[in-house]
């Protein structure tokens, strides 16, 4: 009886030991700022039990770039670490083993300055003969010291109208692919993806489909960036590809399916058009896809309503000087017009350039409000030499 009593008494304290252990869990983290010449604030962290539906089983705040979480709840060993400064987030997967874990973060500061970051792409363009699908891989690479975001986001990306069935946005960075809803803006093909674009590299994944009754289909697709080059696959790979210039057909992979379309290096507001024709033959090898790339015409006579605009500008600033306006017969009804359709272009160069987020909202609302009101100077000046 006694030899029992002994080991039951060992087996409690084995037991009592562990649960203490377990219990008295230990986290230990140091917080770097990566921003040079930045000092870093307070940062929240939180610790996240994936075995508990992400629930968030313990807080803390990082001060002076240190922090600590203790009695971390008895149960599985995997949890994810998370710190955020200034909205945000950085995340690190963390075992406890038993002994302190020591985890390290390098936060930076947050920009919402859209500069020096490298778009690339690449565009998959498929269809059955009933449906057309696009899927974007779209490679964001920030080579700077800030954190870009904004609420909503910062990262532009084209969604057609019409389109059907779910439309999936995945991001993929610190290695874990988060899925996130397309933020409208006011234009109504250009949306944005409300992620963090962190130092290095960010992945976003966008797919769509378009309905193709089996006829003909036209697509165009409105990049929000420039582009280092062109890089589009179709598929199936038996239908009949015709590029346009710049675009080539580079190559065909049979046992992938694919056909590879490269061109060279576009900017933003271009578009690429694909025409599609082949009915429920497609797949079949009767479809004919025919793409191109479409010019920003915004861009190619943006110049010229400058230099127009310019020139009434001077104009203008040499009667005032005379202590005179511009006497409404100083220019003909022809030249009249010429300035008003100028004026027209360049408001709508100027809302293109908002969309593209070449420009940001406060400087688009103080310049489009200066070609307004030139535009209503003009339409006055024209309405009294027409009377």
């Amino acid at each position: 009886t006694r030899p029992l009593l002994v080991l039951m008494a060992a087996l409690l304290l084995a037991a009592a030991t562990a649960s203490a252990q377990e219990s008295g869990r230990v986290i230990r983290g140091t917080i770097h700022m990566g921003t040079p010449g930045a000092t870093l604030g307070p940062v929240a962290v939180s610790l996240i039990a994936p075995s508990q539906g992400m629930a968030e089983v313990a807080t803390t705040t990082a001060r002076n770039g240190r922090f600590e979480i203790t009695d971390i709840p008895a149960g599985p060993p995997f949890f994810l670490l998370r710190a955020e400064y200034q909205g945000v987030t950085y995340n690190q997967p963390v075992r406890l083993t038993g002994a302190p874990a020591t985890v390290e973060f390098t936060v930076y500061e947050v920009s919402d300055r859209w500069q020096g970051v490298k778009v690339s792409e690449r565009r998959l363009l498929r269809t059955d003969g009933r449906i057309f699908r696009v899927d974007e891989l779209i490679q964001v690479d920030n080579p700077g010291d800030h954190a870009l975001y904004k609420e909503g986001g910062l990262l532009p990306i084209f969604l057609p109208q019409g389109r059907t069935g779910e439309t999936t946005i995945t991001v993929r960075a610190q290695g874990q692919p988060v899925q996130r809803e397309p933020v409208a803006t006011d234009d109504p093909e250009i949306f944005t993806v409300d992620y963090p674009i962190r130092p290095g590299v960010t992945q976003v994944t966008v797919s769509y489909t378009l309905p193709y009754p089996g006829k003909r289909l036209h697509y165009e697709a409105r990049l929000p960036w420039d582009l280092p080059r062109v890089d589009l696959f179709v598929q199936p790979a038996d239908v009949t590809v015709t590029p346009a210039p710049p675009l080539e057909v580079a190559g065909r992979d049979q046992q992938r399916d694919l056909i590879y379309v490269r061109g060279a290096a576009v900017k933003a507001g271009d578009r690429i058009a694909v025409d599609l024709a082949g009915g429920s033959a497609v797949g079949g090898g009767h479809g004919q896809f025919q793409v191109s790339v479409e010019p920003n015409r915004t861009r190619a006579w943006a110049p010229w309503v400058i230099l127009g605009i310019g020139g009434c500008l001077i104009l203008t600033a040499v009667f005032a000087r005379k202590g005179e306006g511009p006497a409404p017969a100083a220019a003909s009804p022809k030249e009249a017009a010429r300035l008003k359709e100028s004026l027209v272009a360049a408001i709508a160069a100027l809302d293109d350039r908002l969309a593209q987020g070449a420009i940001s909202r406060r400087q688009h609302q103080r310049q489009r409000a200066e070609l307004l009101q030139r535009l209503e100077e003009t339409l006055r000046r024209m309405d009294r030499a027409a009377g």
